[in-house]
């Protein structure tokens, strides 16, 4: 689901409470400016600002309201690609110096678990598997996600596919 406005606003008296030095917002938006609080904001992509129809009418109103003010006011704006990073320099003017781009994902190689790591619930340790982690919404281009599992399938005797999360607010399954 995605959080109303006004409990997104409203976060803000519960933070303020709990003596913070720096807070992250994770997923685009910022509650407000919190005095002697450092922020730090999570941007994935620009799809809702490019490509309006990718979202439901929720989050877009959401992030309509209030991108604009988290990258004002946040200290650190950490971008996922270098293209997300361009795109907050072109849609909202944030300053190359408060921008960090990090990559998602990991250094092991598709399908590897990272040493001592547990595999997933029903699966053996030297099983491989494709995991998709996230919602189910047009923006994630699933059809291509699941072309890329057929591709790594063929690799092996045995794969399987994980998928974790559910669908979006407001969007069809693919």
């Amino acid at each position: 689901k995605v959080p109303r406005l006004r409990t997104i606003l409203f976060q803000k008296s519960g933070i303020k409470k709990q003596d913070l030095d720096v807070y992250w917002g994770t997923n685009f938006v910022l509650p407000g400016k919190l005095p002697g609080v450092k922020q730090v904001v999570t941007v994935y992509d620009f799809a809702w600002y490019r490509m309006p129809y990718v979202s439901s009418r929720a989050n877009l109103r959401k992030l309509r309201a209030l991108a604009g003010p988290s990258y004002r006011i946040a200290d650190r704006v950490v971008a996922i690609s270098e293209a997300t990073a361009r795109d907050a320099e072109d849609f909202y003017q944030v300053p190359r110096e408060r921008i960090r781009v990090s990559y998602c994902g990991g250094p092991q190689p598709a399908g590897e678990l990272p040493e001592g790591a547990a595999p997933p619930q029903g699966l053996a340790e030297d099983d491989r598997f494709f995991l998709f982690l996230g919602t189910i919404e047009p923006r994630k281009n699933i059809p291509v996600i699941i072309r890329a599992f057929e591709r790594f399938r063929d690799g092996y005797d045995a794969a399987g596919a994980l998928q974790q999360g559910g669908e979006h607010q407001g969007s069809e399954q693919q």
